[in-house]
């Protein structure tokens, strides 16, 4: 196995979160993905995971770390010397890329995607609501263009931006509309950036191949057959 190596799944926003964050500190990894159709857990992921069980783990010199908020701190603590910079240098600034993260991170619109009927029009009416709010947030003077913080990605560009593939998919399965550069310019600057942003690109499901398994993974959840 790889010095680095990432235990994801296809259409995990998470762990597209996670190769982001390696390729934008220039780490060489490999991937081994979880089959979601497959009846259970990898034995390796259970083996790296017995606490929950779930990707991303990040295997580091055969030692695993667990959850996406804490792979992308380590990941940024372990090649600090390289690559990009993702948190600012600013201490105040610091501290919001982390508030952030951790926002995104916990508040994820997967909950659209978790939810049908009236519980998914809650979870649709509460992402939106957290959209227009990091429009008006993002507008502040502490805050840059047109990432987070300026012209270079943060740990809190890097939990967002799976959106890029999602974004068709929440469009199609969960019914929902983003806001428009009209209702939330700051957001919409920020998504554009994203998306044509190569490291994104190299790092996220296709749009189109994203909603052909995110149709898969919806039964799945619905069935309670997988925690996702």
């Amino acid at each position: 196995m790889a010095e680095v190596t990432l235990l994801s799944l296809p259409a995990s926003p998470f762990a597209m979160s996670v190769k982001m964050a390696l390729i934008e500190k220039g780490v060489e990894f490999e991937t081994v993905e979880e089959n979601y159709r497959a009846s259970g857990k990898s034995e390796l992921l259970v083996r790296v995971n017995p606490v929950t069980k779930q990707v991303p783990v990040l295997l580091h010199r055969a030692k695993p770390i667990w959850e996406s908020l804490v792979i992308l701190e380590y990941v940024e603590e372990t090649w600090k010397t390289q690559g990009t910079h993702l948190l600012p240098g600013d201490g105040y600034q610091r501290a919001l890329a982390r508030f952030w993260t951790n926002f995104v991170i916990t508040k994820t619109g997967l909950l659209i995607m978790k939810r049908v009927g009236d519980e998914q029009l809650k979870a649709r009416d509460q992402v939106l609501e957290m959209i227009r709010l990091m429009d008006s947030e993002w507008s502040k003077p502490e805050y840059g263009k047109p990432f987070v913080f300026g012209d270079k990605l943060s740990l809190a560009d890097l939990a967002l931006a799976p959106i890029a593939s999602w974004k068709v998919t929440f469009e199609t399965l969960g019914k929902f509309e983003f806001p428009d550069a009209r209702t939330c310019p700051r957001m919409a600057l920020w998504l554009d950036a994203i998306e044509n942003h190569p490291t994104v690109q190299s790092a996220i499901l296709a749009p189109d191949l994203n909603l052909e398994n995110a149709n898969v993974i919806q039964k799945l959840i619905k069935d309670n057959k997988i925690k996702f």
